[in-house]
């Protein structure tokens, strides 16, 4: 059972989560064709921390391509927690990493001390 807030068990509508070292992004096939188009259109190619999000009409994140750099750190999801709006995400490409890595950086990520604060935070979910 998850123990943080921004790791859940189950969610209805998550948004894939694709993790890309800039050695595996170069010949990629496979994806929605939507976030290919927007990792075009931004020129995506891997690089740690770079981060491509795709969206529905209504404006909810409908993917996420994220990129590792060398890829040997999954630390590297840190960023992508910390920097994506709160809602629900499943890691669709681990990007070589284990789950358990991959949680740990993500809760890392979305740690924030609000303990003394009214508006509590609202971590995006994994």
């Amino acid at each position: 059972m998850p123990t943080h807030s921004a790791l859940i068990a189950k969610a209805d509508s998550a948004a894939p989560v694709y993790l890309f070292s800039k050695e595996d992004w170069e010949g990629v096939d496979g994806l929605p064709t939507d976030l290919m188009a927007m990792a075009t259109a931004q020129n995506f190619t891997g690089q740690s921390g770079q981060m491509v999000l795709t969206a529905t009409a209504g404006g909810h994140v409908s993917g996420v391509l994220f990129g590792l750099g060398a890829g040997a750190d999954a630390l590297a999801v840190a960023a992508l927690s910390a920097n994506l709006p709160a809602g629900a995400y499943e890691i669709a490409r681990s990007g070589g990493h284990t789950q358990a890595q991959i949680a740990n950086a993500w809760a890392d990520g979305a740690y924030r001390f609000d303990r003394y604060l009214s508006d509590k935070a609202d971590p995006p979910k994994l």
